[in-house]
């Protein structure tokens, strides 16, 4: 015992500026994102709905939730998304079963990311200061801050373990690799994609790194030599591409009694994932033109944060490349914004990639310009990073800050009174920004939505108000609610 505290003061102590990081992270946007759901700046998608897939996996309906389609019925989660990372959070939030709760995991698992983006960083770099400025870098992301904020999501939760996968990849510990490449995997359905691409870039740098030359035979043996690893990394990437195109193109329609509702978002979904794929193939003008300019700031509101380093890293940078098309090939203008999850997967490969384009572009100036200084680099990075977050990011006195969430008149004590009066067995059709709120049960409906047949109706507004079948039960502050007679 007296060995195992000396081990944790010493980590501690080696590691306290990391620890310090993690921390104001945390503190910062855990009470940020709970003050904002007290102050009805959540939503049912995707927060209440979330808490309800939980509470009922925990009465006995497991990863149950209402359509997001509106439609009036509960359905399996996995007619919406593969998201079974979400299943994590059970233990925490059988203990504490809170909205709070959910906020609070995710903030700490992707805070946890910044410790792979520091020991890579320091690994490569031999810095460990400059392991610090990755490890902020990659807290300070505007597209990973806004992707915390805005709800709750596996997938974002998911960055962290995408992180530890490659790092242990990176040093050659595939064992412990293993159960980060599954945490990855049962984030989204599409993840695989991207894991997949992660694994076919490993199985080139152990044959082709360093070992490129003109005679065949050279790359032959080489090949032969890491068998074993061959046959490791391409059973990865066929497992993982196999897991997201069944998850796709099996799972999800046979859970929702037809292709993915989020396929509509593309050219030529009726004909199905072949029809879109065709299409975007054959017809690249149009899809130009359809997306064009948007796309480009998309992507720029990527890169720009980390000082387009990413630029000099081309090979990793190209791991981004299946959800970034996911992404501006959506007719769905939120998923070219990095105000939202869709960036979640992305945003890990533009921090590896930026720490490697880091070294790449400081090594060819230290070697083509005398006067060159690295700290001309870090400068840099510094500066496109705080300019970014100024303009895009979530953070107190950031342009972007809404400071309305954290000042609002609603009475968010009001809520936790007619929680307890409203029994948990009722079906509620509610406001949206109320919903999450009353999500601990079986039926919750986003108003208008059941609003026949709802026990309870829940909104804001009495000019919202239902039909005579409801009697008018409580008036307050911020809320309006009816029962049915």
């Amino acid at each position: 015992m007296p060995n195992f505290f000396h081990k944790t003061k010493h980590v501690f102590k080696s590691y306290r500026i990391l620890i310090l990081i993690i921390a104001v992270y945390i503190i910062y946007f855990s009470l940020y994102t709970i003050i904002r759901n007290n102050h009805f700046y959540s939503g049912e998608f995707d927060l209440g709905n979330m808490q309800q897939t939980l509470w009922n996996t925990l009465h006995g309906h497991f990863f149950m939730e209402s359509d997001p389609t509106r439609h009036a019925v509960v359905v399996s989660r996995f007619a919406d998304h593969a998201d079974l990372l979400l299943l994590a959070v059970l233990p925490f939030y059988a203990l504490f079963t809170s909205l709070k709760t959910l906020l609070i995991v995710q903030t700490i698992a992707v805070a946890l990311g910044a410790i792979p983006v520091f020991l890579f960083t320091r690994q490569v770099t031999q810095s460990k200061y400059l392991g610090y400025l990755f490890a902020t870098t990659y807290l300070l992301l505007p597209g990973l801050e806004n992707a915390n904020v805005f709800e709750f999501h596996a997938v974002t939760m998911g960055m962290t373990s995408i992180l530890f996968f490659f790092y242990f990849l990176w040093n050659r510990k595939y064992v412990t690799a293993i159960p980060f490449f599954i945490l990855s995997l049962l984030a989204k359905e599409e993840v695989g994609f991207t894991l997949a691409l992660m694994s076919l870039y490993f199985l080139y740098v152990i044959n082709l790194t360093h070992t490129f030359k003109p005679r065949f035979n050279t790359l032959e043996t080489k090949f032969k030599k890491n068998i074993k690893l061959n046959i490791f990394f391409l059973s990865l990437a066929l497992f993982a591409f196999s897991y997201s195109c069944i998850m796709i193109m099996v799972v999800i329609p046979h859970f929702r009694n037809g292709p993915s509702i989020y396929l509509q978002n593309y050219e030529n979904a009726s004909q199905g994932i072949s029809g879109i794929i065709s299409y975007t193939i054959f017809h690249p003008l149009s899809i130009l033109q359809l997306h064009g300019w948007n796309d480009i700031k998309y992507v720029g509101e990527l890169l720009v944060p980390t000082g387009l380093l990413s630029i000099f890293s081309p090979l990793l940078s190209l791991l981004a490349l299946p959800e970034l098309l996911i992404d501006i090939l959506s007719k769905n203008t939120f998923m070219q914004s990095i105000y939202f999850q869709y960036t979640s997967v992305i945003n890990p490969i533009i921090i590896l990639s930026s720490i490697t384009g880091f070294v790449s572009c400081n090594n060819f100036l230290s070697l083509h310009f005398k006067q060159y200084k690295t700290k001309y680099l870090v400068i840099l990075l510094t500066f496109t990073l705080l300019l970014s977050s100024y303009f895009f990011s979530p953070l107190a006195l950031a342009r972007g800050f809404k400071s309305d969430s954290l000042l609002s008149t609603k009475d968010v004590n009001e809520i936790y009174t007619l929680q307890k009066s409203i029994p948990h067995t009722a079906i509620v059709s509610a406001s949206n920004n109320i919903a999450p709120h009353f999500s601990q049960r079986f039926e919750i409906f986003t108003y208008p939505t059941a609003k026949t047949f709802a026990d309870y109706i829940i909104i804001e507004n009495e000019s919202q108000s239902p039909s005579s079948a409801y009697k008018h039960i409580y008036s307050g502050n911020s809320l309006q609610v009816y029962k049915k007679k």
